[in-house]
């Protein structure tokens, strides 16, 4: 009897493992958008604008009593001008948070527009923004890991140093920090893939010609590492206000004879519409329940791994090629977030020599794409170093075991508001004739802190729809210039 392939068989038993618990799931748990008694079944931490934090370890209810609002639960009735947050927590994933004190409003520098944690590496004299963790990793159920190549940081006596920061109204759970180096030859580069495995590359060439959907020749804006990005045109923005529209950048790659597949490296981040997108469509109106949401409280599996799916779909850029029937989807790299730059590669498939058709598809104004290059040599599956981890520390306090982030063990570390981790690496010489390129590994998720007027009503459901999307590109054009200002001025501002 044939069998079916491993990765067929795996996939089938995790569907089918799926679709059991999510049948079996707890009558208890409610529908998505059921707004039930007012209740959330999670744990809440109320903020108070004196700094001081209030659990409600069994839920709260917010209430409405004439033109006054009440947050209630565990004993505890509380003005809601008072409070200027409200989180879910686990308190089985406290960790080090009631070794602190909590911070009152206005005395934390944080980025109103930031969602994501921020990283950077020392160039010898200073930190540099190189990446960006957990950015669409917003749920306690959609913890992920991510590989980032890190570019300016320099070793100095054999250390190299990291420094993960929390520059947003958020909690960051941090379970594993690791650092990678790949030795390689001179005129050779190292990227990481969207399954975060390592390729290597050899010399790339630019695009010879690129069009983007709005007719414009963009291949200069694409040609080098600079910063001179392509950005969707405001006019195929406009289009989304009304129906769900895609940008597009077309080229054309001529496969030599002989080459069965080739690899086109890309440097790209999202824009901030991305982070409205994900606020608008799925953390605002729809009541008590999105603290239920984000810690996975009430909702089945199922539910849960549509909201991922719509998600990665609607952040995602994709990358396609041209066939018989049309184009066809290659890969799909996943959301970045705005900060910083993020380099990555693609596997391309090639049935013939000659010309390819490829397209690179996005959410329109979802994505700037710095730079695209394309190789015909490579190698899969590059094997990296796993350095060791010195020492952990605070920046504000003092050190902290390193076996807290070794292993992704589920033993986090929180990093709140304001707050930034710095670590240590041993990295040791780089061999003689070979370069070095060094790669951060996290993994872990955030959980936002959401304001009173973020939990309001207004009867809508956890189940995104176009007219999210719609509704979150009016919010976009009308409001970017002076989001990208800001966001602008508080980047500049880090260090």
């Amino acid at each position: 009897m044939p069998t079916l392939p491993k990765e067929v068989a795996a996939s089938r038993a995790w569907l089918l493992r799926l679709v059991v618990i999510a049948l079996l799931a707890p009558a208890s748990w409610t529908a998505l958008g059921d707004h039930g008694d007012g209740k959330t079944a999670a744990s809440v931490k109320a903020h108070l604008a004196d700094g001081t934090v209030v659990l409600f370890a069994d839920g709260l209810r917010i209430d409405r009593e004439g033109r006054q609002v009440f947050v209630r639960g565990s004993g505890h009735s509380i003005a809601a001008a008072e409070v200027y947050a409200l989180e879910f927590y686990d308190e089985r994933l406290m960790g080090n948070a009631l070794q602190r004190s909590a911070a009152r409003k206005g005395s934390v520098r944080v980025d109103p527009l930031q969602s994501s944690a921020s990283l950077y590496s020392f160039d010898g004299s200073d930190f540099v923004l190189e990446g960006e963790a957990f950015s669409t990793n917003i749920l306690a159920a959609a913890e992920a890991d991510d590989l980032d190549r890190l570019d300016a940081g320099v070793a100095i006596d054999g250390r190299y140093r990291l420094r993960l920061s929390n520059h947003a109204w958020e909690t960051q759970y941090i379970n594993a920090l690791k650092l990678h180096a790949v030795d390689h030859a001179p005129g050779w580069e190292v990227l990481p893939t969207r399954k975060r495995e390592l390729v290597r590359i050899g010399p790339t060439k630019a695009l010879g010609r690129a069009i983007s959907r709005d007719g414009r020749e963009v291949s200069e804006l694409l040609a080098l590492r600079d910063e001179q990005q392509y950005r969707t045109a405001s006019e195929v923005t406009r289009e989304l206000t009304r129906s769900i529209t895609y940008d597009w950048v077309d080229f054309e790659v001529q496969v030599p004879e002989g080459v069965r597949e080739f690899f086109v490296a890309l440097r790209v981040r999202n824009t901030l519409f991305s982070n409205v997108l994900l606020e608008d469509a799925l953390l605002t109106g729809r009541g008590h329940q999105t603290i239920d949401l984000l810690g996975g409280e009430r909702f089945r599996l199922l539910e849960m791994w549509r909201l991922r799916r719509w998600v990665n779909k609607q952040m995602g850029l994709r990358l396609l090629v041209d066939g018989r029937n049309g184009y066809r989807a290659v890969d799909r790299i996943g959301g970045t977030g705005p900060s910083a730059w993020r380099q990555v590669v693609v596997k391309v498939p090639a049935r013939s020599a000659g010309p390819l058709g490829v397209r690179l598809s996005f959410l329109a104004d979802s994505w700037l794409i710095d730079w695209v290059g394309v190789s015909f040599e490579g190698t899969d599956r590059v094997e990296s170093q796993n350095l060791p981890l010195l020492a952990l520390k605070s920046v504000d306090g003092g050190s902290i075991s390193t076996q807290r982030l070794l292993e992704k063990d589920k033993h986090y570390f929180n990093l709140y508001p304001g707050e930034t981790l710095e670590a240590i690496f041993s990295v040791g010489a780089t061999p003689a004739h070979l370069q070095r390129t060094y790669f951060v590994e996290t993994e872990g998720y955030l959980i936002k802190w959401l304001n009173p007027e973020q939990l309001a009503f207004s009867g809508r459901d956890f189940k995104p729809k176009n007219e999210d999307v719609f509704r979150a590109a009016r919010r976009w054009l009308a409001q970017n210039t002076a989001m990208e200002q800001l966001f602008s001025a508080g980047l500049a501002s880090r260090y």
